[in-house]
Protein backbone atom coordinates (compact mmCIF):
# COMPACT_ATOMS: atom_id res chain seq x y z
CA UNK A 1 0.00 0.00 0.00
CA UNK A 2 1.24 3.51 -0.84
CA UNK A 3 2.54 5.04 2.43
CA UNK A 4 1.76 8.52 1.12
CA UNK A 5 -1.90 7.73 0.41
CA UNK A 6 -4.33 10.04 2.17
CA UNK A 7 -6.45 8.47 4.89
CA UNK A 8 -9.06 11.23 4.73
CA UNK A 9 -9.88 13.96 2.22
CA UNK A 10 -12.22 16.64 3.57
CA UNK A 11 -14.34 18.36 0.92
CA UNK A 12 -15.88 21.71 1.89
CA UNK A 13 -17.72 24.46 0.04
CA UNK A 14 -19.20 26.26 3.06
CA UNK A 15 -15.84 27.76 4.04
CA UNK A 16 -17.18 29.82 6.93
CA UNK A 17 -19.33 29.59 10.04
CA UNK A 18 -19.88 26.17 11.57
CA UNK A 19 -18.22 24.13 8.82
CA UNK A 20 -15.10 26.29 9.13
CA UNK A 21 -15.04 25.65 12.88
CA UNK A 22 -15.51 21.94 12.22
CA UNK A 23 -12.48 21.87 9.93
CA UNK A 24 -10.30 23.94 12.26
CA UNK A 25 -11.17 21.94 15.36
CA UNK A 26 -11.04 18.45 13.87
CA UNK A 27 -8.32 18.24 11.24
CA UNK A 28 -5.51 19.10 13.70
CA UNK A 29 -6.91 16.49 16.12
CA UNK A 30 -7.03 13.85 13.40
CA UNK A 31 -3.45 14.64 12.40
CA UNK A 32 -2.45 14.13 16.05
CA UNK A 33 -4.06 10.70 15.80
CA UNK A 34 -1.64 9.76 13.00
CA UNK A 35 -4.14 10.06 10.16
CA UNK A 36 -2.93 11.47 6.83
CA UNK A 37 -5.33 14.29 6.03
CA UNK A 38 -6.13 16.52 3.09
CA UNK A 39 -8.71 19.21 2.39
CA UNK A 40 -10.31 20.25 -0.90
CA UNK A 41 -11.94 23.67 -0.41
CA UNK A 42 -13.90 25.39 -3.16
CA UNK A 43 -16.67 27.86 -3.84
CA UNK A 44 -17.64 31.48 -3.24
CA UNK A 45 -18.18 31.34 0.52
CA UNK A 46 -14.56 31.75 1.67
CA UNK A 47 -14.50 34.04 4.70
CA UNK A 48 -11.66 36.58 4.33
CA UNK A 49 -9.30 34.83 6.77
CA UNK A 50 -10.11 31.24 5.71
CA UNK A 51 -6.99 31.07 3.46
CA UNK A 52 -4.93 31.62 6.64
CA UNK A 53 -6.63 28.57 8.16
CA UNK A 54 -5.56 26.54 5.15
CA UNK A 55 -1.97 27.75 5.53
CA UNK A 56 -1.95 26.63 9.17
CA UNK A 57 -3.37 23.23 8.26
CA UNK A 58 -0.68 22.87 5.60
CA UNK A 59 1.95 23.69 8.22
CA UNK A 60 0.60 20.85 10.36
CA UNK A 61 1.04 18.40 7.50
CA UNK A 62 -2.39 18.51 5.88
CA UNK A 63 -2.45 18.54 2.07
CA UNK A 64 -4.45 21.48 0.73
CA UNK A 65 -6.27 22.12 -2.55
CA UNK A 66 -8.03 25.49 -2.73
CA UNK A 67 -10.34 26.62 -5.55
CA UNK A 68 -12.27 29.76 -4.59
CA UNK A 69 -14.49 31.41 -7.17
CA UNK A 70 -16.74 34.48 -7.25
CA UNK A 71 -19.36 33.27 -9.72
CA UNK A 72 -22.63 31.53 -8.89
CA UNK A 73 -22.38 27.83 -8.03
CA UNK A 74 -24.22 26.89 -11.22
CA UNK A 75 -21.26 28.31 -13.14
CA UNK A 76 -18.51 27.32 -10.71
CA UNK A 77 -19.52 23.76 -9.83
CA UNK A 78 -18.48 22.08 -13.11
CA UNK A 79 -14.95 23.42 -12.66
CA UNK A 80 -14.90 22.37 -8.99
CA UNK A 81 -16.09 18.88 -9.97
CA UNK A 82 -13.38 18.58 -12.61
CA UNK A 83 -10.69 19.66 -10.12
CA UNK A 84 -11.95 17.27 -7.44
CA UNK A 85 -11.92 14.35 -9.89
CA UNK A 86 -8.31 15.18 -10.76
CA UNK A 87 -7.35 15.17 -7.07
CA UNK A 88 -9.11 11.83 -6.54
CA UNK A 89 -7.36 10.23 -9.50
CA UNK A 90 -3.98 11.48 -8.26
CA UNK A 91 -4.42 10.82 -4.52
CA UNK A 92 -6.81 7.84 -4.29
CA UNK A 93 -7.74 8.70 -0.67
CA UNK A 94 -9.02 5.88 1.51
CA UNK A 95 -11.98 7.98 2.63
CA UNK A 96 -13.55 11.25 1.55
CA UNK A 97 -15.64 13.21 4.07
CA UNK A 98 -18.10 15.63 2.46
CA UNK A 99 -19.37 18.59 4.51
CA UNK A 100 -22.73 20.31 3.81
CA UNK A 101 -25.00 19.94 0.81
CA UNK A 102 -22.97 21.41 -2.08
CA UNK A 103 -19.84 19.44 -1.19
CA UNK A 104 -22.10 16.45 -0.66
CA UNK A 105 -23.34 16.74 -4.22
CA UNK A 106 -20.04 17.17 -6.06
CA UNK A 107 -18.22 14.65 -3.87
CA UNK A 108 -20.71 11.93 -4.71
CA UNK A 109 -20.72 12.93 -8.37
CA UNK A 110 -16.91 12.60 -8.34
CA UNK A 111 -16.82 9.16 -6.66
CA UNK A 112 -16.41 7.14 -9.90
CA UNK A 113 -13.01 8.82 -10.35
CA UNK A 114 -11.78 6.81 -7.35
CA UNK A 115 -14.12 3.80 -6.92
CA UNK A 116 -12.30 2.37 -3.88
CA UNK A 117 -12.62 5.60 -1.87
CA UNK A 118 -15.23 5.32 0.87
CA UNK A 119 -17.65 8.27 1.12
CA UNK A 120 -18.76 9.86 4.40
CA UNK A 121 -21.26 12.70 4.41
CA UNK A 122 -22.17 15.28 7.07
CA UNK A 123 -25.07 17.49 5.93
CA UNK A 124 -24.78 19.96 8.85
CA UNK A 125 -28.60 20.32 8.53
CA UNK A 126 -30.78 19.16 5.65
CA UNK A 127 -32.55 21.87 3.59
CA UNK A 128 -36.07 20.49 4.06
CA UNK A 129 -37.63 23.02 6.44
CA UNK A 130 -41.21 24.28 5.71
CA UNK A 131 -39.87 27.84 5.45
CA UNK A 132 -37.91 26.92 2.31
CA UNK A 133 -39.35 27.08 -1.21
CA UNK A 134 -40.98 23.82 -2.26
CA UNK A 135 -38.53 23.50 -5.16
CA UNK A 136 -35.54 23.48 -2.78
CA UNK A 137 -37.14 20.84 -0.56
CA UNK A 138 -37.96 18.64 -3.55
CA UNK A 139 -34.46 19.03 -4.95
CA UNK A 140 -32.97 18.14 -1.56
CA UNK A 141 -35.09 15.01 -1.28
CA UNK A 142 -34.18 13.91 -4.81
CA UNK A 143 -30.44 14.55 -4.41
CA UNK A 144 -30.21 12.97 -0.95
CA UNK A 145 -32.02 9.80 -1.98
CA UNK A 146 -29.83 9.49 -5.08
CA UNK A 147 -26.70 10.26 -3.03
CA UNK A 148 -27.48 7.55 -0.48
CA UNK A 149 -26.39 4.93 -3.00
CA UNK A 150 -22.91 6.49 -3.14
CA UNK A 151 -22.58 7.09 0.61
CA UNK A 152 -20.86 4.54 2.84
CA UNK A 153 -21.57 6.37 6.10
CA UNK A 154 -23.41 9.40 7.38
CA UNK A 155 -21.83 11.41 10.18
CA UNK A 156 -24.44 13.52 11.95
CA UNK A 157 -23.21 16.28 14.25
CA UNK A 158 -26.52 16.53 16.11
CA UNK A 159 -29.65 14.53 16.83
CA UNK A 160 -31.88 16.81 14.76
CA UNK A 161 -30.17 15.54 11.60
CA UNK A 162 -31.19 11.96 12.38
CA UNK A 163 -34.82 13.05 12.61
CA UNK A 164 -34.59 14.68 9.19
CA UNK A 165 -32.65 11.75 7.70
CA UNK A 166 -35.46 9.43 8.75
CA UNK A 167 -37.99 11.75 7.12
CA UNK A 168 -35.90 11.54 3.94
CA UNK A 169 -35.99 7.73 4.20
CA UNK A 170 -32.19 7.46 4.11
CA UNK A 171 -30.64 4.10 5.10
CA UNK A 172 -30.50 4.05 8.90
CA UNK A 173 -27.83 1.32 8.96
CA UNK A 174 -25.37 3.96 7.68
CA UNK A 175 -26.13 6.53 10.41
CA UNK A 176 -23.44 7.61 12.88
CA UNK A 177 -24.12 10.25 15.54
CA UNK A 178 -20.86 11.99 16.46
CA UNK A 179 -21.83 15.26 18.07
CA UNK A 180 -19.79 18.43 17.84
CA UNK A 181 -17.53 19.20 20.79
CA UNK A 182 -15.15 21.84 22.09
CA UNK A 183 -11.52 21.63 23.27
CA UNK A 184 -11.07 21.07 26.99
CA UNK A 185 -9.08 24.31 27.20
CA UNK A 186 -11.67 26.42 25.35
CA UNK A 187 -12.27 28.72 28.32
CA UNK A 188 -8.57 29.57 28.64
CA UNK A 189 -8.75 31.49 25.37
CA UNK A 190 -11.68 33.71 26.40
CA UNK A 191 -10.95 37.38 26.95
CA UNK A 192 -12.24 39.20 29.99
CA UNK A 193 -15.44 41.20 29.56
CA UNK A 194 -13.52 44.47 29.83
CA UNK A 195 -10.80 43.50 27.34
CA UNK A 196 -13.27 42.02 24.85
CA UNK A 197 -15.43 45.16 24.93
CA UNK A 198 -12.42 47.40 24.52
CA UNK A 199 -11.25 45.48 21.43
CA UNK A 200 -14.77 45.56 19.93
CA UNK A 201 -15.34 49.23 20.81
CA UNK A 202 -18.39 48.42 22.92
CA UNK A 203 -19.06 50.78 25.87
CA UNK A 204 -18.57 49.02 29.20
CA UNK A 205 -21.99 50.04 30.53
CA UNK A 206 -24.04 49.13 27.46
CA UNK A 207 -26.44 46.14 27.50
CA UNK A 208 -25.59 44.14 24.39
CA UNK A 209 -27.00 40.98 22.85
CA UNK A 210 -24.97 39.17 20.20
CA UNK A 211 -26.37 37.35 17.17
CA UNK A 212 -23.36 35.19 16.25
CA UNK A 213 -24.24 33.51 12.96
CA UNK A 214 -24.12 33.65 9.20
CA UNK A 215 -26.73 36.08 7.88
CA UNK A 216 -28.75 33.53 5.94
CA UNK A 217 -32.39 32.56 5.57
CA UNK A 218 -32.26 29.53 7.88
CA UNK A 219 -31.17 31.65 10.86
CA UNK A 220 -34.59 33.27 11.45
CA UNK A 221 -33.16 36.79 11.60
CA UNK A 222 -36.09 38.80 10.14
CA UNK A 223 -38.28 37.31 12.87
CA UNK A 224 -35.70 38.32 15.47
CA UNK A 225 -35.69 41.93 14.27
CA UNK A 226 -39.49 42.01 14.33
CA UNK A 227 -39.44 40.74 17.92
CA UNK A 228 -36.70 43.20 18.86
CA UNK A 229 -38.91 46.06 17.67
CA UNK A 230 -41.53 44.90 20.22
CA UNK A 231 -39.21 44.91 23.24
CA UNK A 232 -39.72 47.37 26.06
CA UNK A 233 -36.00 47.32 26.96
CA UNK A 234 -34.86 50.18 24.77
CA UNK A 235 -31.43 50.07 26.41
CA UNK A 236 -30.71 46.70 24.74
CA UNK A 237 -28.54 46.78 21.60
CA UNK A 238 -28.31 43.90 19.12
CA UNK A 239 -24.95 43.18 17.49
CA UNK A 240 -24.93 40.92 14.42
CA UNK A 241 -21.55 39.18 14.13
CA UNK A 242 -21.59 37.48 10.77
CA UNK A 243 -21.93 38.02 7.06
CA UNK A 244 -24.06 36.51 4.37
CA UNK A 245 -26.65 37.09 1.65
CA UNK A 246 -29.25 38.55 4.07
CA UNK A 247 -27.08 41.39 5.37
CA UNK A 248 -28.55 44.21 3.27
CA UNK A 249 -32.17 43.00 3.53
CA UNK A 250 -31.74 42.84 7.31
CA UNK A 251 -30.32 46.35 7.47
CA UNK A 252 -33.26 47.58 5.40
CA UNK A 253 -35.69 45.78 7.70
CA UNK A 254 -34.06 47.34 10.76
CA UNK A 255 -34.62 50.73 9.16
CA UNK A 256 -38.28 49.93 8.40
CA UNK A 257 -38.81 48.79 12.01
CA UNK A 258 -37.09 51.93 13.34
CA UNK A 259 -34.46 50.01 15.33
CA UNK A 260 -31.40 51.09 13.36
CA UNK A 261 -30.10 53.07 16.33
CA UNK A 262 -30.17 49.87 18.43
CA UNK A 263 -28.63 47.46 15.92
CA UNK A 264 -25.07 47.05 14.76
CA UNK A 265 -23.81 44.87 11.90
CA UNK A 266 -20.16 44.06 12.63
CA UNK A 267 -19.61 41.49 9.90
CA UNK A 268 -17.68 38.26 10.43
CA UNK A 269 -15.23 38.66 13.32
CA UNK A 270 -12.17 36.36 13.19
CA UNK A 271 -11.89 34.38 16.40
CA UNK A 272 -15.31 35.53 17.57
CA UNK A 273 -15.45 32.88 20.30
CA UNK A 274 -12.80 34.60 22.41
CA UNK A 275 -14.88 37.80 22.41
CA UNK A 276 -18.10 36.19 23.70
CA UNK A 277 -17.65 37.49 27.28
CA UNK A 278 -18.23 40.99 25.87
CA UNK A 279 -21.94 40.25 25.56
CA UNK A 280 -24.77 40.13 28.10
CA UNK A 281 -26.73 37.54 26.13
CA UNK A 282 -26.71 35.66 22.83
CA UNK A 283 -29.66 34.98 20.56
CA UNK A 284 -29.83 32.01 18.18
CA UNK A 285 -33.25 32.12 16.45
CA UNK A 286 -32.54 29.48 13.77
CA UNK A 287 -35.37 27.77 11.93
CA UNK A 288 -33.28 24.60 11.55
CA UNK A 289 -29.71 23.50 12.39
CA UNK A 290 -27.45 20.48 12.80
CA UNK A 291 -25.69 21.25 16.10
CA UNK A 292 -24.23 24.72 16.13
CA UNK A 293 -20.68 25.18 17.42
CA UNK A 294 -21.59 28.71 18.46
CA UNK A 295 -24.35 27.28 20.67
CA UNK A 296 -21.75 25.17 22.48
CA UNK A 297 -19.31 28.09 22.62
CA UNK A 298 -21.87 30.43 24.19
CA UNK A 299 -22.88 27.79 26.73
CA UNK A 300 -19.25 27.08 27.65
CA UNK A 301 -18.52 30.81 27.91
CA UNK A 302 -21.48 31.12 30.35
CA UNK A 303 -23.36 33.57 28.12
CA UNK A 304 -27.14 33.63 28.77
CA UNK A 305 -28.83 32.15 25.72
CA UNK A 306 -32.14 32.78 24.00
CA UNK A 307 -32.76 30.11 21.37
CA UNK A 308 -35.55 28.93 19.11
CA UNK A 309 -37.24 25.83 20.48
CA UNK A 310 -35.91 23.38 17.91
CA UNK A 311 -34.27 20.03 18.64
CA UNK A 312 -30.83 21.20 17.48
CA UNK A 313 -30.81 24.03 20.05
CA UNK A 314 -31.71 21.70 22.95
CA UNK A 315 -29.21 18.85 22.37
CA UNK A 316 -29.82 17.53 25.91
CA UNK A 317 -33.22 17.60 27.69
CA UNK A 318 -31.66 18.99 30.87
CA UNK A 319 -30.51 22.09 28.95
CA UNK A 320 -34.14 23.18 28.65
CA UNK A 321 -33.96 24.40 32.24
CA UNK A 322 -30.77 26.38 31.60
CA UNK A 323 -31.43 28.28 28.38
CA UNK A 324 -34.36 30.50 27.42
CA UNK A 325 -36.45 29.16 24.55
CA UNK A 326 -39.20 30.60 22.36
CA UNK A 327 -41.51 29.11 19.78
CA UNK A 328 -40.42 29.71 16.19
CA UNK A 329 -42.67 32.36 14.67
CA UNK A 330 -43.83 33.79 18.02
CA UNK A 331 -42.24 37.24 17.93
CA UNK A 332 -44.23 38.45 20.92
CA UNK A 333 -42.91 35.63 23.10
CA UNK A 334 -39.35 36.27 21.92
CA UNK A 335 -39.69 39.97 22.78
CA UNK A 336 -40.92 39.07 26.27
CA UNK A 337 -38.00 36.70 26.83
CA UNK A 338 -35.48 39.35 25.78
CA UNK A 339 -37.07 41.83 28.18
CA UNK A 340 -36.99 39.26 31.00
CA UNK A 341 -33.23 38.75 30.68
CA UNK A 342 -32.57 42.49 30.65
CA UNK A 343 -34.78 42.94 33.72
CA UNK A 344 -33.23 40.04 35.69
CA UNK A 345 -29.63 39.50 34.54
CA UNK A 346 -28.65 37.71 37.76
CA UNK A 347 -31.14 34.88 37.10
CA UNK A 348 -29.98 34.64 33.49
CA UNK A 349 -26.36 34.29 34.65
CA UNK A 350 -27.31 31.60 37.16
CA UNK A 351 -29.02 29.55 34.47
CA UNK A 352 -26.05 30.05 32.12
CA UNK A 353 -23.73 28.59 34.76
CA UNK A 354 -25.91 25.47 34.99
CA UNK A 355 -25.78 25.02 31.20
CA UNK A 356 -21.99 25.40 31.26
CA UNK A 357 -21.60 22.40 33.56
CA UNK A 358 -23.58 20.21 31.17
CA UNK A 359 -21.63 21.27 28.08
CA UNK A 360 -18.24 20.68 29.69
CA UNK A 361 -18.97 16.99 30.18
CA UNK A 362 -21.27 16.20 27.26
CA UNK A 363 -19.62 17.95 24.27
CA UNK A 364 -15.88 17.31 24.18
CA UNK A 365 -13.69 17.62 21.10
CA UNK A 366 -11.45 14.78 22.34
CA UNK A 367 -14.34 12.33 22.29
CA UNK A 368 -15.58 13.62 18.93
CA UNK A 369 -12.14 13.21 17.34
CA UNK A 370 -11.61 9.75 18.84
CA UNK A 371 -14.93 8.49 17.52
CA UNK A 372 -14.36 10.01 14.07
CA UNK A 373 -10.88 8.52 13.80
CA UNK A 374 -12.26 5.11 14.74
CA UNK A 375 -15.01 5.40 12.13
CA UNK A 376 -12.55 6.36 9.38
CA UNK A 377 -10.27 3.45 10.25
CA UNK A 378 -13.20 1.03 10.22
CA UNK A 379 -13.74 1.91 6.55
CA UNK A 380 -10.12 1.44 5.41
Amino acid sequence: MDASQLDILYVVEACGGGVRRHVNYLLPELIKRKLKCGIFAFGRRFEPTFPQDLEELQRLGCKVWSFPYECHNIVGLPSALKNLKAVLVEQRPKTMHLHASVAGLIGRLAKPASPMTKILYSPHAFAIHPSLPVAITLATKTIERWGAKRTNAYVFVGRAEIHDANDLELPANKFNLIENGLPDDFEKHLLSREEARKKLNIPQDQIVGVVPCRLARQKGLPQLLEAFALTKSTQLTLVFCGDGPEREPLKNLAKQLDVTNRTLFMGAIPGLAQFLPAFDLAILPSLYEGLSYVLLECITAKIPLVVSDILANIPRPELRQSVTTFTVGDQKQLAQELDAIVENPALAQERAADAHNIAKTEFRLEEQADRLAALYRSLF
